[in-house]
């Protein structure tokens, strides 16, 4: 009976935790494996979808974003199936033997959600166990003191916490007094499995973020110049895969990082800003009665939100500059004065700011 067991009978709480990784992951490695793959292809469906219509032009960011709930909630709904899917493919005696005593799969889950929780579930005094806990946090943070690079101490983090999960993961599954002899030869192996899957996982998530579109919210210093349209608290979508291919213009709704002239002069609350783009590389730029003039030819600015009384004579801006101007200029910090906390380099252009996808009430495209 036990060998029936040991080919046959497969753990639940490992389903849920291979269903953490992808939708339908849990599934597979139930029996399942045209629900598990069906999983898999609605995911990648409504993924899909929704990330098309927020990006695109024409696409509606409510539709999207509705899109995106269900794809959370088909995430939910794939952790509880792949545990009733691999319990009821299970016998009777096994899941007699399984809710015995403490799961050391459900130690594992537990560990997954954070690093430390599971050396609290299997604890028979599990006060001691919150040094796991703690051990963590001061890995996570500890970081923080050594490097200044907010980008690097964001990819360290992640790197750290995986990395944690799965040696906690392991020595959690040991901890556990009723660990099954079937998969203690090869708990290591899985949890080096979930890592690798795991960091594929990250890998795809910080390359959309990257290459592809990010979000930006609007703080209490960028409304000092953004557009009208937009306000504090607004999220807006960071489409960036068409700036690999072109450059930005005229007009354009831009985040980009702030230079360093910015930060030492300390006139920004923050790394990165959101502004329209006026003057582009090479052009001639004058103000003049209130009119920005490119080339000695007045710009059309319907969308400022006063006129602005400044004037400063002609320049040229430099190669692979753009001239970066905000909306609300009557209290914009530096205005329409030509320094360098309006020259932004081509590089420090992150993405074009195209839509509002947060609040709810104010979803659509920033005009």
């Amino acid at each position: 009976m036990k060998s029936q067991q040991s080919i046959t009978d497969k753990e639940p709480w490992l389903a849920v935790s291979l269903s953490t990784v992808f939708p339908g992951f849990g599934q597979i490695y139930a029996g399942k494996t045209s629900r598990g793959l069906l999983l898999i292809f609605i995911t990648l469906i409504l993924f899909g979808l929704n990330k098309w219509l927020i990006l695109s032009p024409t696409g509606s960011v409510r539709l999207g974003t509705l899109l995106e709930l269900g794809d959370y909630l088909l995430y939910i709904f794939n952790l509880f199936d792949a545990y009733r899917c691999t319990k009821k493919a299970n016998s009777r005696e096994f899941e007699r033997l399984r809710k015995d005593g403490k799961d050391p799969w459900k130690a594992v889950f537990l560990t997954r959600i954070g690093p430390g929780l599971g050396h609290v579930y299997v604890a028979r005094n599990g006060q001691e166990q919150w040094g796991f806990v703690i051990l963590f946090l001061i890995l996570v943070n500890g970081a923080d003191a050594l490097y200044s690079s907010a980008e690097f101490y964001q990819y360290l983090q992640v790197a750290i916490r995986l990395l944690a999960v799965c040696l906690f993961s392991y020595h959690a599954y040991l901890s556990t007094p009723t660990h099954r002899e079937k998969y203690r030869r090869f708990i290591l192996g899985i949890c080096l499995t979930l890592l690798v899957l795991d960091l594929c996982s990250n890998i795809v998530r910080f390359s959309l973020r990257e290459f592809i579109f990010d979000t930006h919210c609007i703080t209490q210093y960028d409304h000092k110049s953004v557009p009208p349209a937009l306000e504090i608290r607004d999220c807006v979508v960071e489409e960036k895969i068409s700036y690999h291919f072109t450059n930005p213009k005229r007009g354009d709704i831009v985040v980009f990082r702030t230079t360093d002239e910015m930060n030492q002069n300390k006139w920004n609350s923050t790394d990165v800003l959101i502004k329209r783009i006026i003057g582009l590389p090479n052009e001639k730029v004058e103000v003049r009665d209130g009119l920005v003039y490119i080339n000695d030819k007045p710009l059309n600015e319907n969308y400022i939100a006063a006129e602005p009384d400044d004037q400063w004579g002609s320049k040229v801006i430099p190669d692979d500059t753009y001239l970066i101007f905000g909306n609300n200029r009557y209290r914009s910090v530096g205005g329409y004065s030509y320094d360098h906390h309006i020259l932004v380099p081509r590089d420090n252009i992150i993405g074009k700011a195209t839509k509002i996808n947060w609040p709810p009430k104010r979803m659509g495209i920033i005009k």
